[in-house]
């Protein structure tokens, strides 16, 4: 599939790979930003049906994603173009970045004091069974010429497997879904790739004059309240000035950064896999382990830990006082998103947001626990994750997450105190403790899954038979 905006560069995309006699599918996605957004898709359209191709658009809102305006748009258009390579049962995605495009993502993410990541992730790959076999030529013999008689595009007449060079997905591929834009696509998904990467863009604007190629252009490339527009219309051309050829040098840097990277990132991945502990608060990784590995992995480790918990673009500040918090004594917080437990670090850290469930008889769901509740007769039984509770002390009672406010006296201890206080006692983290699930009646505890009931709940002569009431918990997370 060809990804198309209706700009320039898609548009040369477009006829190139449709010049070499590729089966594609044009997908567009309208973000609805700007007002001349219908006529990027009317354009689209209108090219895809003279060439003769099928074109899929799809319309997305992006001002409801979160993040930056241009942050927003890149996972909206990213979600939608996945969406539209299944419908199109196309297992590539093709888009129209190319050498300066890279070259600017090399220099943002250096200006942001990130790891040359980015584009320069993009690694060599096949996507799997049923992907067209692996380049056996460099996509550098997909390009425009420059002879000024016959600016035409010279492709190596070849099979398709002769021109194009697979990649894994990029990360914003990666973290789209339906819930909020962050559903993982693995190699067995649509993959992305970019031919022109090695391509200057003075080549593509001046083959598309040449070819008289219809296009739209985004006024919004012309702002300067973009930082890569800045960087794009005035640092590069400064550096190319000076030092003639340095746009190139820079996409050569990320090249070979992108190699190493993914050399580093395997080895990343697999000490997560190995060490990692999930947790219903977040991501736990355990300290030892991290701590003997050289600072460039400790460094490495903390960003992927961070990237898998929300943090989209971990900076070097981020990533410098995380490190802090290996030495750091247990409880120390940084920012809200790492915190220093006993033992090892917790990314995420984020609060419950199940609402409460009243209790009442028969089979009831909080989160994701599975909850069967029945008045019995008989004599009570004690069972692991289950309780017989005094049927009066139940009534008006809850299921929900444990708060700081809550008091909770556990069966045969002597009064009231905090139940936060009790689960410190037990050497429950800081940041499990929201994530308790606890039985309740307003502020007061009667029970907790997985440890005790309390006294005012209790049964006053278990040992005989009694009207009282039976809870069981089936899955889930107790503590």
């Amino acid at each position: 599939m060809c990804a198309v905006s209706g700009g320039m560069d898609s548009m040369v995309l477009l006829h190139a790979m449709h010049a070499v006699g590729l089966d594609i599918v044009v997908g567009h996605v309208n973000h609805g930003l700007r007002p001349e957004a219908g006529q990027d898709q009317q354009l689209v359209e209108e090219t895809a049906e003279k060439l003769g191709l099928r074109c899929i658009s799809c319309k997305v809102d992006a001002a409801k994603w979160p993040g930056s305006p241009e942050q927003a748009a890149r996972e909206a258009r990213y979600a939608a173009l996945a969406k539209i390579a299944k419908l199109a049962k196309a297992n590539i995605i093709a888009t129209a970045h190319h050498q300066t495009d890279q070259a600017e993502t090399l220099m943002l993410h250096a200006l942001r004091g990130s790891p040359p990541h980015g584009m320069a992730k993009l690694t060599q790959a096949p996507l799997g069974k049923g992907a067209v076999a692996a380049a056996t030529e460099d996509w550098r013999s997909f390009y425009l010429g420059t002879d000024s008689r016959s600016r035409l595009l010279r492709v190596r007449r070849v099979q398709q497997k002769a021109f194009l060079r697979y990649t894994h997905c990029c990360s914003s591929l990666r973290q789209s879904s339906v819930a909020c834009g962050r559903q993982l696509l693995c190699l067995k998904e649509p993959g992305l790739v970019r031919p022109f990467l090695s391509i200057p863009h003075s080549e593509i604007q001046a083959y598309a004059a040449e070819n008289n190629i219809l296009y739209n252009e985004d006024a919004t490339n012309a702002s300067e309240a973009y930082l890569r527009n800045r960087v794009r219309r005035g640092v590069l051309p400064a550096l190319e000035t000076a030092l003639p050829g340095a746009t190139k040098r820079l996409a050569q840097a990320a090249e070979i950064a992108s190699d190493e990277q993914e050399y580093l990132q395997q080895q990343v991945n697999r000490f997560i896999e190995k060490n990692k502990i999930i947790r219903p608060d977040g991501l736990f990784i355990p300290i030892e382990p991290l701590k003997i590995q050289h600072i460039a992995m400790k460094k490495l480790i903390i960003r992927e830990a961070a990237r898998r918990t929300g943090t989209k673009a971990p900076s070097f500040d981020f990533t410098e006082y995380v490190l802090q918090l290996l030495d750091a004594a247990p409880g120390t917080v940084y920012n809200g998103l790492v915190h220093r437990e006993q033992g090892g670090l917790l990314f995420g850290g984020s609060l419950p947001t199940a609402k409460p469930v009243p209790l009442k008889e028969g089979t009831i769901y909080f989160d994701n626990i599975k909850i069967k509740a029945k008045i019995s007769q008989a004599k009570p039984q004690f069972q692991p994750n289950s309780a017989a509770l005094c049927l009066q002390a139940c009534q008006n009672s809850v299921f929900r997450f444990a708060t700081p406010t809550d008091t909770f006296q556990p069966l045969n201890t002597a009064g009231p105190r905090t139940l936060y206080s009790r689960l410190r006692d037990r050497g429950l983290p800081p940041t499990m403790r929201p994530h308790t699930t606890v039985l309740a009646r307003n502020t007061t505890v009667l029970w907790v899954p997985g440890w005790t009931i309390a006294h005012e709940a209790r049964i006053i002569e278990p040992q005989k038979a009694q009207t009282h009431l039976c809870i069981k918990i089936i899955g889930g997370h107790t503590i």
